[in-house]
Formats: structure tokens, C-alpha cells, sequence
């Protein structure tokens, strides 16, 4: 049996991780709404809505980290039996038990393998029912609040859906911000020198407009 650590999603120094773009599949996480669905209905009639949804993200990150719990989840060497009784001492009592039959049931159809899915189609459909949209956030440094508030305005704007902001600092990105709303990319990196990029966002001179229908930064 493999010993999942269902603690919270965060990173070794406490932070919460930030949500990171899905590696699954369009097909798959299309596959795995059918169990998503009736899952996300049975927790909103249960009001376990996110509780939920932060045990399915803490499941995806270990199949994302932990091999052998890969192997379990997609693995036909393992007994139809035992891996219905493995599930049950890991979970049960663990997780939600709306959570926990949901597993049984995807396990019973061969569909376990698909729980990074599973997490990601529970993530988008109650994005859809909040009408919200990721917002993927990448500088060199970290961004103020005005300059936040500022990106998530335009997002608003762009898309008439509420923004959830996912910032990463990546130090390799020279001279500009790099945002993705949904599915499209705005890339507004300066790419010049890096003294220039310095003096550029210690003025906090950037603002976000829309212009011919799209999202961009302008320094």
C-alpha cells in the first residue's frame, strides 16, 4: 500500500504553492467531468465545496510528485480488490466520503489513473458556475499591490470575469511581465537591458490597457 501524507498543498517554507497551469490533457479532463460534475453537485448540496476541492488539489500534487503513487492510481498489476481496499484504508476517514466513494466509483470504471484530471475539471467547472478566470502572473520581482490591482482590473475588463491572480517570480525573465488570461498569453516583456528593466519597475510606471481587443502592458 502507498502511504499518501494528505497535509495541505504548500511549499517546505509554509506558502501555499501557487496553482500551476494542468500538464493533463483537454480529452482527459473532458473525460474526467462526467465524475467531476456529479461530485461538485453532491458537495454543494453538502457545503463541502472547497474542502473538496483542496483534498483533490492535495491528491493531484502527490500524483505530480510521488511516482509510486502514480503507479498505483494507473498500475493493471494491481488487484481490482486490493486496490479498492487500499483506497478505502488511506482515505476513509481522511478525505471527504463524497471524495472517497467519488475514487471508488472512478476506480471501479478503470478511470483512476485520472484524478490530476478529476482536480482539474472540479477546478474549472467551479470557476465557470463563479464565473472567474485564471490569471498567471510572471515577472522578475515581485509586483506592489497598485500594479496588481491594476493588472486585475484590466483582466476584469478583458474577460467580464472575475480574475484570480497566480503570481511567480522567475529571475531568468529580463525586463518586463509575462500574463496569461485563460488560455491566451500576453507577453509584455521588455527584453532590454536590465538596467532599463530595473528603473522601469522601480518607477511602477507600467499600466495595463486594452487595445484592439487585446490584453496588453504598456511601460
Amino acid at each position: 500500500m502507498v502511504d499518501v501524507p494528505m497535509g495541505d498543498n504548500t511549499s517546505s517554507g509554509g506558502a501555499p504553492e501557487p496553482h500551476r497551469r494542468s500538464a493533463v490533457s483537454d480529452q482527459d479532463v473532458a473525460i474526467a467531468s462526467v465524475y467531476s460534475t456529479a461530485l461538485l453537485e453532491l458537495a454543494v448540496a453538502a457545503d463541502s465545496v472547497e474542502s473538496i476541492g483542496d483534498q483533490l488539489d492535495a491528491l493531484a500534487h502527490e500524483a505530480d510528485r510521488n511516482a509510486d503513487f502514480r503507479r498505483f492510481l494507473s498500475s493493471p498489476l494491481i488487484d481490482a480488490d486490493e486496490r479498492r481496499g487500499s483506497i478505502e484504508r488511506m482515505f476513509r476517514g481522511r478525505l471527504d466520503d463524497l471524495l472517497v466513494d467519488t475514487l471508488q466509483v472512478a476506480d471501479s470504471k478503470g478511470r483512476l489513473a485520472l484524478l490530476p484530471a478529476l482536480a482539474e475539471a472540479y477546478r474549472r467547472e467551479l470557476q465557470q458556475r463563479r464565473n472567474e478566470v485564471d490569471v498567471f502572473v510572471r515577472t522578475a520581482i515581485d509586483i506592489d499591490q497598485p500594479t496588481r490591482d491594476k493588472i486585475a482590473t484590466a483582466a476584469r475588463s478583458y474577460t467580464g470575469q472575475t480574475p484570480i491572480l497566480h503570481e511567480t517570480v522567475d529571475p531568468k525573465l529580463i525586463g518586463g511581465i509575462v500574463i496569461e488570461v485563460g488560455d491566451r498569453k500576453v507577453d509584455a516583456s521588455v527584453r532590454h537591458e536590465v538596467e532599463k528593466y530595473r528603473r522601469l519597475f522601480e518607477a511602477r510606471a507600467s499600466r495595463e490597457l486594452l487595445r484592439g481587443g487585446e490584453l496588453v502592458t504598456e511601460v
